[in-house]
């Protein structure tokens, strides 16, 4: 089975930029897609403004490599500043 990777990115999304929000997380989910990548978000049960982002792919091919994505990417960043983390599989072995 091929490695996978995984990128998580936190936002605080200010109510009255949450439509635009959307809408950039919408590309981004359309473009890591096309480019072979699982996206995800979710939202805080008790805070709706924070989110938590993921794009999960097979670790040889990063999505933020396409152009599209990085753009989607750097969309979102300046819409609403987040706090990346890059994540690798943990081993299964005890």
């Amino acid at each position: 089975m091929a490695e996978r990777a995984l990128v998580s990115i936190v936002r605080r999304v200010p109510e009255q930029i949450e439509r635009e929000y959307r809408l950039a997380w919408a590309e981004l989910r359309a473009a890591a897609q096309q480019a072979g990548a699982k996206a995800w978000r979710f939202h805080s049960a008790r805070d709706g403004s924070h989110f938590i982002e993921f794009l999960e792919y097979p670790a040889e091919a990063d999505p933020r490599a396409s152009p599209a994505v990085a753009a989607a990417l750097d969309r979102l960043e300046q819409l609403v500043p987040g706090t990346l983390e890059e994540w690798h599989p943990a081993s299964d072995k005890p």
